[in-house]
C-alpha cells in the first residue's frame, strides 16, 4: 500500500517537458498500416434503350423539339442516358481489375504490460465505401479509355460533349465497381517488430476516433498512466512520430517528437463527441499518440488538424485531442484495465534519480528495468552512460 501511495505521489509532481519526454518515450511506438486491395470494374455495354436514343434524337430534331445539328442530337442522347445510367449501359465482361497499396504511419502507446495499445481509429485503415473509393482512384484510366472509345466512334471533339460522356461513364463505374481483394496489416515499426491486431475500434473523426490494438506474446512492457480532465488554458504535451522528409540518421529518426500547446477550448463535433481544441501541433504520423498534462499523465490522444479551405490545408496551431474520459470508456467496454507497469514505475524512479544526479541508485534501477524488459528501447543508453562515469 505504501509503495502504491509513493508511486501515486510521484506522478502528481509537476514534470518539465524533458522529464515527460524521457518517461513517455519507451511506451510511445510508431506503427505502420498497410492496405492492399484491388477494384474490378465491368465493361460498359450499350443497351437497346441506348441504341434507340439515336433514332429518337433524329425524330426530335425533325419535329423541331431540338436543333437538327449533330452536336445537339448527341447532347440530347448523352443527357438522356445520364439521367438513367442503368437503363442505357449494362455491366458486361470482361471485368477489368486495378490493384494498389495504401500506407499510413501513425503513433500508439502501451496501456498494459501484456501488449494493449491505444491509437486512433483513423490509424487502422479505411473500411467499406471509403476503402473502395480509395482503390477505385486507380480505375480512372479505365474510364478514360471508355470515353476515348465512345468519342472516337461518334467523332466527338466538342468539350461539352466530352464532359457529358465522361460524366456518363464515371457514373457507370461508380455503380459497377467492386472491391475484389483487401488485406490490412498493422505492425510496430522496427526490426523484428510484431504485428498488431485490432481489438476494438470507434468511429473515425469526427466520431470517437479511438482504436485498441494488441500485440501477442508481450510482457512487462512500459506503459503510461492515464490522468483526468483538463481545463481551458492548461498546457498540454504531445508525443509522437511525425512523418518527415528531412534526412536524419536512423538512430535520431527512431525517437518520438515532443510538442506542446495550451487548451484553447472544448468542442463537440457533429458526431456528438467532445474534443479538446489545442495549440499543440499535430503532424502527419503523430495521430494516435498520447497527450499529457503537466504531471506527465495521459489526458488524451492526438487525432485531427483543423483545415481551412482559404489556405488549402491545415491551419496553424489548431488541433484536436480525444479526451481521456472517452479513452477510459472505450477501454472499459473492451474489458481492458490500463495499468502502470512495474517496468515503468521502476524506470520513472530511475529517471528521477538520474535527473537529480543520484547516479548510483539510478544505475541500479536501470539495470532492474533491463532485467524486467530486455527489449527496452532506451535503458541501455542510460546504463552505458552511467557505467562510463
Amino acid at each position: 500500500m505504501l509503495k502504491a501511495l509513493l508511486i501515486g505521489a510521484l506522478l502528481m509532481v509537476p514534470a518539465d517537458a524533458t522529464v515527460i519526454a524521457a518517461r513517455s518515450d519507451p511506451a510511445v511506438r510508431q506503427i505502420a498500416t498497410t492496405q492492399e486491395g484491388a477494384v474490378a470494374v465491368a465493361t460498359p455495354k450499350p443497351t437497346r434503350a441506348f441504341t434507340a436514343l439515336f433514332a429518337k434524337a433524329e425524330a426530335h430534331a425533325k419535329a423541331g423539339r431540338i436543333p437538327a445539328t449533330r452536336q445537339a442530337k448527341l447532347r440530347w442522347v448523352l443527357t438522356t442516358a445520364l439521367a438513367d445510367v442503368d437503363r442505357h449501359l449494362a455491366p458486361a465482361k470482361p471485368y477489368k481489375e486495378v490493384g494498389g497499396t495504401r500506407k499510413v504511419g501513425c503513433t500508439g502507446f502501451w496501456v498494459t504490460p501484456q501488449g494493449h495499445m491505444v491509437t486512433a481509429a483513423s490509424c487502422t485503415g479505411l473500411e467499406g465505401k471509403a476503402l473502395l473509393a480509395y482503390f477505385a482512384q486507380g480505375t480512372t484510366g479505365l474510364m478514360t479509355e471508355n470515353v476515348k472509345a465512345f468519342t472516337a466512334k461518334h467523332k466527338i471533339t466538342e468539350a461539352d460533349l466530352i464532359d457529358l460522356a465522361t460524366r456518363l461513364f464515371t457514373a457507370f463505374d461508380h455503380k459497377h465497381r467492386r472491391l475484389t481483394k483487401s488485406k490490412t496489416t498493422i505492425v510496430l515499426v522496427g526490426k523484428g517488430a510484431p504485428a498488431l491486431s485490432v481489438v476494438a475500434r470507434g468511429a473515425r473523426w469526427p466520431g470517437a476516433d479511438f482504436a485498441l490494438l494488441k500485440a501477442r506474446g508481450m510482457k512487462n512492457l512500459p506503459t503510461l498512466p492515464l490522468g483526468g480532465g483538463v481545463a481551458v488554458g492548461d498546457m498540454l504535451y504531445g508525443n509522437g512520430y511525425p512523418e518527415v522528409s528531412w534526412e536524419f540518421d536512423e538512430k535520431s529518426a527512431a525517437r518520438p517528437t515532443l510538442a506542446k500547446g495550451i487548451v484553447n477550448a472544448k468542442r463537440v463535433t457533429v458526431g456528438k463527441v467532445t474534443y479538446l481544441q489545442t495549440q499543440m501541433p499535430i503532424y502527419p504520423g503523430s495521430q494516435g499518440g498520447p497527450v499529457f498534462d503537466r504531471h506527465g499523465k495521459v489526458v488524451g490522444t492526438s487525432v485531427a488538424v483543423a483545415t481551412d479551405e482559404r489556405v488549402g490545408g491545415a491551419t496553424e496551431n489548431s488541433t484536436f485531442v480525444l479526451p481521456v474520459g472517452v479513452i477510459r470508456q472505450q477501454l472499459a467496454e473492451a474489458g481492458v484495465t490500463p495499468v502502470l507497469s512495474r517496468t515503468s514505475s521502476l524506470y520513472f524512479s530511475a529517471l528521477d534519480d538520474y535527473f537529480a544526479r543520484r547516479h548510483k541508485p539510478a544505475l541500479l534501477k536501470f539495470r532492474q528495468v533491463l532485467r524486467l524488459h530486455p527489449q527496452h528501447l532506451y535503458v541501455r543508453g542510460y546504463i552505458a552512460e552511467l557505467t562510463a562515469r
